[in-house]
């Protein structure tokens, strides 16, 4: 046990018990642990680097602790509590139980347990099953790769490389970079992308504009369908065997091969090849 009063041998397992309180690690360049448990709730460690061989977790879920400490390795998260990083990580990040994450991680982030993000990541994310939700400005750098589980924006992300998802993505606060956005699951899209959407592969994909959105590369659906239930910007191109569904006003050219059902206006044109009902107005041309 890391208790007060008890010299901690550098590298053994830490255990703490008893009643929460800060830890303070005041070894000049740090202290190595293996596993690191807390078994009750309240705990905080401070000072200088944690390097873990092992795994962190927090035993009981209701009960969480907070590493304020640099880590400079790679690291598990486990348990059925949460783990909040409110220092940076230099390495590998995998979460496979609760991690709620308010630093920077120089390295990667490995996902399938339930996870907060209001930090940088300067590697790939990705994700395998659980949650992901950004809930601070962040800035992902490599791959977003999405294989499961739900993945939210609820705070502004920006992407330097491509998103790709087969689970579940909801973006309800904006998603920055030139980048292109994939799904071949289940998409919501309620505020602005600056990048391309492009959804391709399964035919059961489907995605739904739920919030005025602005997609300043466009939207390619070349299977599945696109709901549009909220004012959206931006340039639609619908393939054939793809459907669109059109319950609010478009701003942009709808460029359709597919089944369209148009309940809204558009402003801009209406090229057609498909099978499309019109409802609504068009304000350039139709061909």
């Amino acid at each position: 046990n890391w208790d007060a009063g008890v010299i901690f041998t550098e590298g053994n397992d830490a255990v703490f018990g008893g009643t929460g309180e800060t830890v303070t690690i005041d070894e000049p360049g740090g202290i190595e642990v293996g596993d690191v448990t807390f078994d009750v709730d309240g705990y905080s460690i401070i000072g200088n680097d944690l390097e873990v061989t092992g795994t962190i977790s927090v035993t009981n879920a209701a009960d969480s602790a907070t590493i304020e400490a640099n880590i400079s390795s790679d690291v598990v998260i486990g348990g059925d509590g949460t783990v909040a990083l409110a220092g940076d990580t230099t390495g590998t990040l995998t979460t496979a139980g609760g991690a709620d994450i308010d630093g920077d991680i120089t390295g990667n982030l490995i996902s399938s347990g339930t996870t907060t993000l209001a930090g940088d990541v300067s590697g790939t994310v990705a994700q395998s099953a659980g949650s992901v939700t950004v809930d601070g400005a962040s800035t992902l750098t490599g791959a977003v790769t999405i294989s499961g589980g739900s993945f939210t924006a609820s705070a502004q992300t920006t992407l330097g490389a491509g998103l790709s998802n087969d689970g579940t993505l909801d973006i309800d606060a904006a998603v920055l970079g030139a980048q292109t956005l994939t799904n071949t699951g289940t998409a919501t899209i309620g505020a602005n992308i600056t990048g391309s959407f492009v959804q391709n592969t399964d035919a059961a994909a489907t995605t739904i504009v739920d919030g005025v959105a602005n997609v300043s590369g466009g939207l390619d659906i070349d299977t599945g369908t696109l709901t549009v239930s909220a004012a959206l910007t931006g340039d639609v191109d619908v393939a054939a065997g793809a459907s669109y569904d059109q319950n609010d006003g478009l701003t942009g050219t709808l460029t359709t091969a597919g089944g369209a059902d148009i309940d809204g206006d558009i402003t801009g044109n209406l090229i057609s090849s498909g099978t499309t009902t019109l409802a609504g107005d068009v304000s350039g041309t139709v061909a």
